[in-house]
């Protein structure tokens, strides 16, 4: 549920559009790791199989047996400053990894992947960094829920189990929010929506959310 002044407005710097690639994963077997850097969000097919298994609209490789851990390396598109990064695990539901790294390092753009693989890298997300952070937009979508439900009587589609929350929506009250400055994802249903709470999510934005959400719907 990024506002106009979120992280998620900046240029997207390993979109394809600029020129961003997925160039290594120590294994895709499931589903692809060009996944990892598609624009749009991902979806759920209920009923939609490959020779591999279930399809998924994300990154997923094989049950791990061996030290280690499994990466991708992603170029990015351009040079620019990191201001946030979307880790999405929807609908990876009891798969999905218990953490998360962010490494990175600066090579020319012809660099090979074996010569990637044997550069240094500098830490940017480790320790319990990306704990917190889950763990606060976690909070925050929980409260979203609560202040939706209570303050502008809006349907809650699904228990709140991470940092999303899904409502039902009038397309009169989607268009006035958009119009105000809000993004989220439209869904499966026509009138359901898919808000994202972030580590930058604060209790202001979510008040400011909810008091428009109750004025489009007055």
């Amino acid at each position: 549920m990024p506002h106009m002044t979120d992280f998620h407005e900046l240029p997207d710097l390993v979109s394809e559009r600029l020129g961003g690639s997925v160039l290594y994963a120590t294994d895709d077997f499931f589903a692809e790791k060009e996944n990892l850097i598609k624009p749009a969000a991902p979806v759920w097919k209920e009923h939609e199989y490959t020779d591999r298994g279930k399809w998924m609209d994300g990154w997923e490789s094989r049950r791990k047996r061996t030290p280690g851990h499994d990466f991708a390396i992603l170029r990015l598109g351009a040079r620019g400053v990191l201001h946030g990064i979307v880790v999405d695990t929807s609908f990876f539901r009891g798969n999905y990894p218990e953490a998360c790294a962010l490494d990175v390092c600066s090579m020319p753009p012809q660099s090979s992947v074996e010569t990637l693989l044997a550069a240094p890298w500098i830490g940017l997300l480790t320790g319990d960094v990306w704990l917190r952070n889950a763990r606060h937009a976690n909070h925050m979508a929980a409260h979203l829920a609560e202040r939706l439900r209570a303050e502008a009587r809006i349907d809650i589609i699904f228990p709140v189990e991470a940092n999303t929350v899904f409502v039902r929506l009038s397309q009169r009250c989607a268009q006035a929010l958009r119009e105000r400055g809000w993004d989220f994802y439209s869904f499966i249903e026509p009138d359901v929506y898919r808000l994202m709470c972030s580590w930058c999510t604060s209790e202001k934005t979510i008040a400011e959310f909810v008091a428009d959400v109750a004025a489009a719907n007055a």
